[in-house]
């Protein structure tokens, strides 16, 4: 592999005598607290096996040389550029040049830099690829400028690109996780106070899965920006007494003083999955049937109540929990498409691989994908070459 690597940097940049720098940043699946971290919630999420490895070296012409295994556009930007405006024509280079052009109102400055960015995630799946990229080049950037390294703070400014650089109004979960993660453990995330702690994973005799229905969507201009704006509204509805208590923390016996039934539906579903998180923390120490029932509820009211399952995912958990061994099954990232989790039987894991990518295909016509998990570190330094 490194040998291909240096080949790809002859062919894409020319020849240095700079070593390249090699990081890797995992994606992101949230075990359970959907919708709740731009709300004030709780959230649990982890990082995963799949992310996006960045092949870095300095340069000196000056520039931001940018290449994707995944696209054919190379992106080339002056590195003095005094401001980095967003271009539909970068298309996935944005969120790199997203993440620089924060550090660079931060006060940071860098010379020229060849990235090769090389991922196994999948694209518009909900696995938190552009959290991953722009965490990724942010560490990495900093590491090789011997800045000091708190991987929060790069949380909250990947979060800050995706808001005013990118145009989505996401909260901090995926920054905050693929940054954070750690091997073996759940983090349950306060996204309103940033206090974390790491949940050991102690499922006995059942592994999660990743179902990836191989559908995509985008976030920019969507749905997204929909819901946050009805779960604003109902926030404003019930502190209209003088009260500043987030959503995530009303109380349900109050929803039926918010007018819209859109804006009271959504807070159904993120008071009640606040609700869910609280007692995942103590279950997934070890009551499988807890955490069943939790995880099958959350879909179920991200269904009912925030409407953003679609046919898609419906049937990804309908097709999941028919099959022997599988007790779980649940929608995960903004909804629409992309990826669910399922929890099934050890024993079970590879006839349920085969049976679920077989019935999804003659259900819906896509070729889905099964990935075991367990959780990971978050972004680090991998060597050098």
């Amino acid at each position: 592999m490194e040998k291909n690597i240096d080949q790809i940097f002859k062919r894409l940049f020319g020849t240095s005598n700079h070593a390249i720098h090699h990081y890797h940043c995992p994606g992101r699946l949230n075990f359970i607290g959907e919708h709740l971290d731009y709300n004030g919630g709780s959230v649990m999420p982890f990082a995963i096996e799949l992310g996006i490895d960045l092949y870095i070296r300095p340069n000196q012409e000056m520039k931001f040389r940018m290449f994707s295994s995944d696209f054919e556009k190379q992106i080339i930007l002056p590195s003095d550029t005094e401001k980095i405006q967003y271009s539909k024509d970068n298309g996935w280079g944005n969120y790199p040049l997203g993440i620089i052009e924060i550090l660079k109102q931060k006060g940071f400055s860098f010379d020229g830099y060849d990235f090769y960015f090389k991922s196994n995630l999948p694209t518009g799946a909900g696995l938190s690829s552009s959290a991953a990229i722009e965490v990724l080049t942010a560490f990495a950037l900093l590491d090789l400028a011997a800045e000091k390294i708190d991987r929060t703070q790069i949380a909250l400014w990947a979060k800050e690109a995706e808001n005013n650089f990118i145009g989505v109004a996401c909260g901090i979960m995926d920054q905050f996780a693929v940054a954070m993660g750690k091997n073996g453990h759940l983090i349950c995330l306060n996204c309103e106070t940033m206090d974390y702690s790491y949940v050991p994973v102690n499922l006995d005799g059942y592994s999660i899965l990743i179902l990836n229905t191989k559908t995509s969507r985008s976030l920019e201009h969507s749905y997204f920006n929909t819901r946050r704006a009805e779960c604003e509204e109902a926030e404003n509805e019930l502190n209209k007494n003088g009260n500043s208590t987030r959503l995530a923390h009303a109380d349900l016996k109050h929803l039926d003083i918010i007018p819209s039934e859109n804006a009271r539906k959504r807070a159904q579903h993120v008071i009640s999955e606040q609700s869910r998180v609280i007692a995942m923390k103590d279950a997934i120490s070890g009551d499988i049937d807890l955490v069943a029932g939790l995880i099958n509820a959350s879909h179920l009211s991200l269904k009912n109540d925030f409407e953003v399952t679609g046919e898609y995912l419906d049937r990804m958990q309908e097709i999941a929990l028919r099959q022997d061994g599988c007790i779980a099954s649940r929608m995960t990232g903004a909804g629409f498409a992309g990826c669910g989790l399922a929890i099934v039987e050890n024993e079970k894991v590879s006839s349920f691989k085969n049976v679920f990518v077989e019935q999804y295909k003659d259900a819906l016509g896509f070729d889905a994908e099964v990935y075991t998990c367990n959780p990971q570190n978050g972004v680090h330094k991998v060597g050098e070459i």
